[in-house]
C-alpha cells in the first residue's frame, strides 16, 4: 500500500506541482507501518518476563512520532477553509449577469485553443486557478484554468503580463472575455519564479513591498488600479483600453490609503 501510495503521489506532485494534500494519507500509512515495526522490533529485544504489550508499544511510538505533526494539527484545526460569503455574492452575481453561451464543462473550450466549432459567442472566465472549481461549479460558466493544473501556466502568464498586448493575446487565445480578479500578492513572487522570472514584492519588517515591476503587472493594473491606471513618484501607471469593471465586491481592504474590494469582475471590450 505505501509503495502504490508513494509512485501516485509522486505522479501527482510532479505533474501538479503541489503534494501536500496528498502526501497526508502518505504520512499517516508510513506512521501506521512504522509503530507497527517498532512494536515487533522492541518486542523481539525485550526480555520475556517484561515484554510489553504489542498494541501498546505501537500506541506510544506512534504518539512520539505524531509530535512534530501537533502544531500543524492544531493550525489546520483552528483554520477556516471555507469561502467568505462576498465571494459566493460575486459568483452569484456572474451566474445571473453573464450570458451563459456554452455549457460549462464542454469540451471544446478545452486546452490550449478552443475548436472552430465553438459558437462565435461562447466565451469563458479568466480566473486564478484556485477559483476554477468554484466558477465552474457556483457561477456555471467555463474556466481557462481550474483546481486540476489545467491552463495554470497561462493563467499566471496572463496576471504577470507586463503589457495589455501580451494579457490580451492569451485571453482570447482561449475565448476569454471576462477575467475575476483576487489579490495575488501572497503567491506573487512564487508565480514569478515558474515564469522565470525576478521577484515582484521585496520583504521588509512591515511585509511585503511592491517593486516598480509589480505595477507593470496586468494583475496590479486590474486589482489595485480597476484599470484606470495613476500615478507614482517618478513613473506613472498606464490605464488598461481593453478592460472595463463591471462588478465589485462590498468588502475589501485598504491598501495604499485605499479601499481595493476583495473580488472584481472585468469585461473584454472590443
Amino acid at each position: 500500500m505505501l509503495a502504490v501510495w508513494g509512485a501516485v503521489t509522486l505522479f501527482l506532485a510532479l505533474s501538479q506541482r503541489v503534494n501536500e494534500y496528498y502526501a497526508v494519507p502518505l504520512c499517516a500509512l508510513a506512521l501506521i507501518e512504522a509503530a507497527r515495526r517498532a512494536a515487533v522490533w522492541i518486542r523481539k529485544w525485550s526480555p520475556p518476563r517484561h515484554r510489553p504489550p504489542r498494541a501498546r508499544v505501537a500506541a506510544l511510538v506512534g504518539f512520539v512520532l505524531a509530535l512534530p505533526m501537533g502544531a500543524g494539527i492544531v493550525e489546520e484545526l483552528e483554520s477556516s477553509h471555507v469561502a467568505g460569503s462576498d465571494l459566493f455574492a460575486t459568483l452569484a452575481w456572474m451566474r445571473r449577469s453573464i450570458p451563459h453561451r456554452i455549457g460549462p464543462y464542454d469540451a471544446r473550450l478545452l486546452g490550449p485553443r478552443p475548436g472552430a466549432a465553438v459558437p462565435a459567442d461562447a466565451s469563458a472566465v479568466l480566473a486564478p486557478w484556485s477559483l476554477g472549481h468554484l466558477l465552474l461549479y457556483e457561477a456555471e460558466l467555463p474556466v481557462v484554468a481550474n483546481n486540476f493544473g489545467y491552463g495554470f501556466l497561462d493563467s499566471i502568464r496572463f496576471f504577470l503580463a507586463s503589457s495589455e498586448g501580451e494579457a490580451l493575446s492569451i485571453a482570447r487565445a482561449h475565448r476569454a472575455r471576462w477575467i475575476l480578479a483576487a489579490d495575488l500578492v501572497p503567491r506573487m513572487n512564487d508565480y514569478a519564479l515558474y515564469l522565470n522570472r525576478p521577484p515582484l514584492l521585496r520583504q521588509t519588517p512591515n511585509g511585503l513591498a511592491p517593486d516598480r515591476g509589480y505595477f507593470e503587472t496586468i494583475q496590479s493594473r486590474l486589482y489595485d488600479f480597476d484599470g484606470k491606471g495613476g500615478d507614482f513618484p517618478g513613473f506613472a501607471v498606464e490605464p488598461l483600453k481593453s478592460f472595463r469593471l463591471v462588478f465589485a465586491s462590498r468588502t475589501g481592504t485598504m491598501r495604499g490609503g485605499r479601499f481595493v474590494a476583495r473580488w472584481k469582475v472585468f469585461e473584454i471590450t472590443p
